[in-house]
């Protein structure tokens, strides 16, 4: 019977702390498709502030982002670089036309939280040279055959990684300008990271859970970038919260949004090529 698991978490296992990320190798397939979103500067779009946040090109002219990072934005304010790990320089920068939010997006319980940014042009591909991502399939993943629960407290085959431009440390107060990552975050069951948040917030059917370690976390910044399977590169959620949004007293797993969840959505709104 097919393993409904990856790991199993444990406070015990859970550290207290935030420690640093790794600068994301240039060969992971994850940089060809993470872009950095930026609020469009006047004059010059190469000097676009950091929106604090990243996306998922997934075609030409469509990226995928966390519909937290565009509240109260408008398209004209936005623009992403993509096709390079450095958020300030190189790819391409592609003004954003159009901002299409999940209209069961609730701010309040952040379930649903998926947006569409529609790109002025394909220059993301055509200049950036980026290459858009592949979605992958939680449910999948979880029913491969080759995969089986932890007793207790760890991964026995696969795990996914993080990705994004967030501040190293919960000290810092300057963003990286390469793209980091979280390797080897732990997929966690559902019921117990609800168990876990309960006192938070409700964990749905549209989120998946991960744990990426003692002493780290996704943090600022990150927001809005991928979660992807290593075993295949392809993308199964996107950044929504973590332990940012809590008092800190208390380690839990981070929660990304399920594309698979979302899928028939994306595909009706995406600019596809």
């Amino acid at each position: 019977m097919a393993a409904l698991i990856l790991a199993v978490l444990s406070l015990s296992t859970l550290g207290t702390a935030l420690r640093y990320g790794t600068e994301a190798p240039a060969n992971a397939p994850a940089t060809a498709y993470t872009v950095a979103l930026l609020t469009s500067a006047e004059t010059n779009p190469d000097a676009a502030n950091f929106a604090r946040c990243g996306g998922v090109l997934v075609s030409a002219r469509s990226v995928l982002t966390s519909a937290r990072c565009i509240e109260n934005s408008t398209a004209e304010a936005l623009s992403i670089r993509a096709g390079s790990r450095d958020r300030t320089a190189g790819g391409a920068v592609v003004p954003v036309s159009e901002i299409t939010v999940h209209p069961q997006y609730d701010s309040s319980t952040w379930d649903y939280d998926i947006a569409v940014l529609t790109l002025q042009d394909d220059a993301a591909v055509r200049v950036g040279h980026a290459t858009p991502a592949i979605i992958g399939s939680y449910s999948s993943l979880l029913a491969d055959p080759t995969i089986t629960e932890g007793p207790g407290a760890g991964p026995v085959s696969s795990t996914g990684a993080l990705y994004g431009w967030g501040l190293y440390n919960y000290s810092d107060t300057a963003f990286p300008s390469n793209l980091l990552t979280l390797p080897g975050v732990i997929f966690v069951r559902h019921d117990l990271c609800a168990d876990i948040w309960h006192y938070i917030r409700n964990i749905t059917d549209r989120m998946i859970c991960d744990y990426p370690g003692n002493e780290r976390a996704s943090w600022e910044g990150d927001r809005g970038g991928p979660l992807v399977d290593e075993r295949t590169g392809k993308v199964l959620g996107i950044m929504s919260f973590s332990i940012l949004e809590t008092d800190l007293h208390q380690v839990v797993p981070e929660v990304s949004t399920s594309l698979e969840a979302v899928r028939g959505w994306i595909e009706g709104v995406v600019m596809w090529d």
